[in-house]
């Protein structure tokens, strides 16, 4: 056995090193290559989109108002004032305002103002107003003065009328008083007792 040989049997021997590592150059050492890095997963959170509120513009409610209804059968005395409709069938004695329309369908002793005033098989003692127009139908009866838009007549007026707007008198109206209106329309039968005056509109 060489001196090399010996040699290498006992470096092997004493440091536990294979035969292949002896007498080489550190450069030429087997070098264990590094163990690759594993990368960590990288959890990539979704961007949360954020939120745009838009501004949405408040609603402006116009409050609405209940009708008031009085019932047959019971009695009213005093000034009733709503800003709302009104449908009295009770006995009625004062005035009434109202903001909306105005139904009468039994006996009223006072003045009635409203933007709407329909009077059904009923009679008023008082003078009338509205913005808008006035009907009284076929059995019913006013006494006192009428101031309205709008006039839509089958009953009978004991009183003045004036209109702004257009008087339609039908078959069985009956007006025993003066009246004034833009345009009129009479149907056959109905009568007029007192001035009539057509006159322009008011701009």
């Amino acid at each position: 056995m060489s001196k090399m040989n010996n040699f290498k049997k006992a470096v092997q021997e004493v440091f536990g090193v294979g035969e292949d590592m002896v007498g080489t150059q550190p450069s030429e050492q087997k070098v264990a290559a590094p163990k690759a890095e594993t990368k960590a997963e990288l959890k990539v959170e979704p961007k949360l989109e954020k939120k745009v509120e838009k501004a949405v513009p408040e609603i402006q409610r116009v409050p609405k108002y209940q009708a008031t209804v009085l019932a047959a059968g019971s009695v009213f005395e005093g000034t009733l004032r709503a800003k709302g409709d009104v449908d009295l069938a009770c006995e009625f004695k004062g005035d009434i305002f109202a903001e909306g329309d105005v139904i009468i369908r039994t006996s009223l002793d006072g003045n009635v103002t409203g933007r709407c005033v329909e009077l059904i098989s009923c009679t008023l003692k008082g003078d009338m107003k509205a913005d808008s127009q006035i009907k009284i139908h076929q059995g019913s009866a006013v006494q006192g003065n009428i101031s309205t838009k709008n006039l839509v007549c089958s009953g009978q007026i004991n009183g003045d009328v004036v209109a702004s707007g257009h008087v339609v008198l039908e078959g069985s109206a009956k007006l025993t008083g003066n009246l004034t209106a833009v345009t009129l329309s009479m149907e056959e039968g109905a009568m007029i007792e007192g001035n009539l005056k057509v006159e322009r509109a008011r701009s």
